[in-house]
């Protein structure tokens, strides 16, 4: 948060504040000024509803790694249906959090903020939005403004699927998924292996006549252990008292992992720990299937990159109607993608699972 210091011997007053950004990070900063008495703010938003990441990311599959209990606010309990919420859970709870703390009011959206520019002489910020046919648009003088754009909203495409690109099927990012995009029954292809691809790649394998699933480089993959709740943990979970518990609880876990980043460091404890589990997780997934798993198997020790926690994408990969391809695409054709080896494949859809821009996020 950026805040303009006030000239001495002004009275104190409540500030102008922008939020920019509705995603989490917005919807919480919204609520603590709330709860500070600061009621007149200003909430910017790019996309046309709130959400941030969870608005956007609507693919088949997408849902949060982390537990439900844990992936949402301290101030706001839900009756969670999951372990882990898919996208859609998720997108109606958020929606639910800004009606119940009335913030509907405060927002602006279809507006990408162009400028923040600070006025040294009025000791305030001006802020110019764009939104279609209304670019330049001046909001005025704040006294503060907070960043909450997060880091996973600009999507990396690669150079061969920018601008007009001549293949007469359908590409899409995960991020920017077509409304009413049906892969059954269709030759799809999926570029990436991360945790997006995983969960696109699981859900395509049930419906596509044909998936192929494009690898520069292999993950490590720990289980997920997502389920539905039954009936009698969502009544206890409807207990604040219960809730509260589990929620404190994978705080705790998570928090004892990272002591002296255990997990993250190769002599660590926790490390150890999961590089067994995830070993283990890749040789019985992939038991009948020796040559899987040796294009399966990282060259590098688990958490050296972000690890995908997923219980279904191995199985996905064994379905008839799979093949690993352990190249990446180097060009399109108007019938569909050549890969590194030169080899020429047809497809009807391809999903760009290949990520974020999270080093240029501002």
């Amino acid at each position: 948060m950026t805040a303009a210091p006030r000239p001495a011997g002004s009275p104190a007053q409540p500030p102008r504040v922008a939020i920019i950004g509705s995603g989490f990070s917005g919807i919480a900063a919204a609520v603590a000024l709330q709860r500070h008495g600061i009621t007149d703010f200003t909430i910017f938003e790019l996309s046309s509803g709130i959400g941030g990441t969870w608005w956007n990311n609507r693919y088949p599959g997408a849902e949060v790694d982390l537990e439900s209990h844990i992936y949402s606010f301290s101030f706001a309990r839900s009756d969670w249906t999951r372990t882990h919420a898919r996208w859609d859970e998720l997108q109606r709870y958020l929606e639910s959090v800004v009606d119940r703390f009335g913030l509907r009011s405060h927002l602006v959206l279809n507006a990408k903020v162009e400028s923040v520019t600070w006025s040294e002489e009025r000791g305030e910020y001006d802020i110019v939005t764009s939104s279609g046919a209304s670019p330049g648009t001046s909001h005025g003088a704040f006294q503060a403004v907070i960043s909450a754009v997060g880091f996973l909203n600009i999507p990396l495409i690669p150079p061969f699927a920018r601008g007009d690109t001549g293949f007469g099927g359908v590409i899409c990012h995960t991020s920017a998924w077509p409304v009413g995009l049906d892969l059954a029954g269709k030759k799809v292809a999926v570029l990436g292996t991360g945790s997006s691809a995983a969960q696109v790649v699981a859900e395509a394998a049930k419906c596509a006549a044909e998936l192929k699933v494009f690898q520069i480089e292999p993950n490590w993959l720990l289980p997920k252990g997502n389920r539905d709740f039954t009936a009698a943990e969502r009544r206890l979970n409807r207990n604040p008292l219960v809730y509260e518990w589990r929620r404190r609880r994978l705080y705790l876990q998570y928090d004892l992992r990272q002591i002296r980043a255990s997990h993250a460091r190769r002599g660590g404890r926790a490390n150890h720990r999961r590089q067994r589990a995830a070993q283990a997780f890749l040789e019985s997934s992939l038991a009948g299937r020796p040559d899987l798993r040796e294009l399966l198997t990282p060259d590098f020790p688990v958490e050296a990159r972000r690890t995908v926690i997923s219980d279904t994408y191995y199985d996905a990969l064994l379905q008839p109607n799979v093949q690993l391809i352990p190249h990446a695409v180097k060009g399109l054709t108007s019938s569909g993608a050549i890969d590194a080896n030169g080899d020429q494949h047809d497809f009807d859809v391809i999903v760009l699972a290949t990520g974020f821009d999270a080093a240029n996020y501002l």
